[in-house]
């Protein structure tokens, strides 16, 4: 990917879902769109800000807008970022990256939908977006101890206090949205 086997100035458009946000040097990557994509040519990007993705999550009935520690989520991102050169929070930075690199009419957009889903899941679509959120890992709930026991020190590799990692966990499995959240809103 950062050396793609292309031709230079050979696309009309290029386009990067959710990678950079993946990679230990986004700008390399952008490089290498820049290089394929013909002059004129249209370089699309879409990457997340996780820090952002979890500030703007609401659960009703674990209030996650009054929980959720983002200063939390927000050094974990920023331990893998210095860890690994990998940024979660990519998406709000592309922008930014490509003017450096010299593009023209860099244009950004936010997305402004809001999906719900509320009880009862009687539709496919809500099934849908339900099926969609534990797979984006709200669903995740370990069991085994050690697992937990794994969790709590990975957050802590991350900078994360024993207290604060043992707060989070807690709260997680206390929300347990894989098997409560069929009723959540």
């Amino acid at each position: 990917m950062h050396h793609a086997p292309l031709r230079d100035a050979h696309f009309d458009v290029t386009i990067a879902h959710l990678v950079l946000m993946h990679v230990a040097d986004p700008e390399q990557v952008l490089r290498e769109m820049i290089r394929v994509t013909r002059p004129g040519g249209l370089l699309i990007t879409c990457d997340a800000n996780r820090n952002g993705h979890n500030a703007l999550l609401h659960i009703e009935e674990s209030d996650e807008q009054e929980n959720v520690d983002l200063e939390l989520i927000q050094s974990v991102n920023r331990s893998i970022r210095e860890d690994s050169g990998v940024d979660y929070n990519i998406g709000m930075k592309t922008p930014v990256l490509m003017n450096r690199l010299g593009l023209k009419n860099v244009q950004a957009r936010l997305s402004d939908l809001v999906v719900m889903i509320l009880p009862p899941l009687d539709t496919p679509e809500k099934e849908q977006v339900f099926r969609a959120m534990c797979s984006e890992g709200l669903g995740y709930q370990p069991t085994d101890e050690a697992e937990i026991d794994r969790w709590r020190e990975k957050l802590i590799e991350h900078g994360i206090s024993r207290e604060k990692a043992d707060r989070e966990i807690k709260r997680q499995l206390g929300r347990d949205f894989l098997h409560k959240g069929m009723n959540y809103h």
